[in-house]
């Protein structure tokens, strides 16, 4: 493709300057374009498959600032690799006079409210083409040795203004997605932390059978779940910390340790808030979020109360085949306030089951709807959660991408 005025005028900002810069400059940028290209090599991730466990992030986002495009931009000698997207008609683009090129240049976060009165970006491709993007924020991937190996990016069609809030917000995500890419196994500690994960043994409940468990993708992992009785009730919560290994096995820890406290004097509604309130600042410090799901199930009634904060992955299958799914309507823990979440309910007939699981289940699978289908026809195949969950670890893939965890909890027929 040729180049525009405008796209010669990116390229050339992007090694340092204009066509008659320095040729030291120029030398100093080809230096670090080569080193850029060589920690990403070393990371074996551009042109590989998409993410499904990215995907679900991504489209969290991008329902959450409402905008039409959002993805993860994987940045080559020459192209753009989406690892992941919402929006994109292909994964793979030209990265020449791009916004992304112009993020990549960028000595932080970019952000472009109105390309069209941008004097940098009026004639960019990426403006002016098929996709007309007017606004477009961008935070950068790093690779474990600080080179910058991509972007995370939101963008639209229209003008909109991005504030502090959403500023602090985008570069949370774009250093989760890069930890996620370039992330390392570590298993110090992983025995204690491990032990410290594994809930009590299944409480037993008149009328109901009760399953769980959770195979880490390394040693330890960011997956828990638990269950207690608390007053009568059960309470059931499933929580995913973004990242694998120890890091992020401390975190988890963290979760269920504070639900746990929390719940002794509080609904389920509040024990969210507090628990959210307690780790803010863990989660920030740690550049992370989990999502959660929380539970109280009334065993006399079968009814069940619960907040899901960005989980999402929640499933009552009736005594009858059919399925419900129980949608998560807000964000993970670290990434809104609290004060948003509200309770909702669903109720367990005889012979119902709900099914919590983490997205490594989704791995398995071409996508969630094929998901869903599978553990519906298991459960009906294997009956009960304990063999249902028996059988679905036998078919386990050893070598797992993320972190699969699942409970499962059955009203027993009358």
């Amino acid at each position: 493709m040729s180049r525009t005025t405008g796209q010669v005028a990116l390229r050339d900002a992007r090694i340092g300057g204009s066509a008659g810069g320095a040729q030291g400059d120029r030398m100093d940028t080809e230096l670090r374009e080569r080193q850029r290209l060589e920690s990403l090599e070393s990371l074996h991730v551009f042109g590989t498959a998409p993410e499904t466990r990215f995907d679900r992030i991504t489209m969290m986002i991008a329902e959450f600032y409402r905008v039409p495009i959002a993805a993860v931009g994987i940045v080559g000698a020459d192209a753009i690799w989406m690892k992941s997207s919402v929006g994109l008609p292909s994964p793979r683009w030209s990265r020449d006079g791009t916004f992304t090129e112009a993020a990549l240049a960028a000595d932080g976060m970019l952000v472009v409210e109105d390309a069209l009165v941008d004097p940098r970006l009026a004639s960019s491709p990426s403006a002016t083409g098929a996709l007309g993007i007017r606004f477009y924020a961008a935070q950068h991937l790093h690779a474990p040795d600080g080179n910058v190996i991509g972007v995370f990016f939101v963008a639209d069609t229209v003008p909109r203004s991005f504030g502090q809030a959403d500023r602090a917000r985008l570069a949370l995500i774009g250093d989760f997605f890069a930890e996620e890419i370039a992330r390392e196994t570590d298993s110090q500690r992983a025995a204690d932390v491990a032990r410290a994960l594994s809930p009590q043994p299944a409480p037993h409940l008149e009328g109901y059978e009760i399953a769980g468990t959770s195979i880490p993708a390394q040693t330890v992992g960011g997956d828990v779940h638990d269950w207690f009785l608390e007053g009568g009730d059960l309470r059931l919560t499933l929580a995913d910390v973004m990242g694998k290994g120890v890091g992020a096995a401390i975190l988890a820890a963290g979760v269920r340790a504070t639900i746990r406290m929390a719940s002794r004097t509080h609904g389920v509604r509040s024990t969210m808030v507090r628990t959210a309130t307690a780790l803010v600042d863990d989660l920030a410090s740690a550049g992370s979020f989990s999502t959660l799901f929380h539970a109280r199930l009334e065993i006399a009634t079968g009814i069940l109360t619960y907040v899901d904060a960005g989980h999402g992955l929640t499933l009552v299958i009736r005594a009858d085949g059919s399925t419900v799914r129980l949608r998560g309507r807000h964000l993970p823990l670290g990434l809104e306030a609290p004060d948003a979440w509200q309770e909702e309910s669903v109720r367990l007939d005889p012979g119902d089951t709900l099914l919590i699981f983490s997205d490594g289940l989704l791995d398995f699978f071409d996508d969630e709807e094929a998901t869903h289908a599978y553990l519906a026809n298991a459960l009906a195949r294997h009956r009960t959660p304990q063999r249902f969950l028996d059988a679905l670890i036998g078919v386990t893939p050893a070598n797992k991408a993320d972190d699969c965890t699942i409970v499962a909890v059955q009203r027993r027929p009358v």
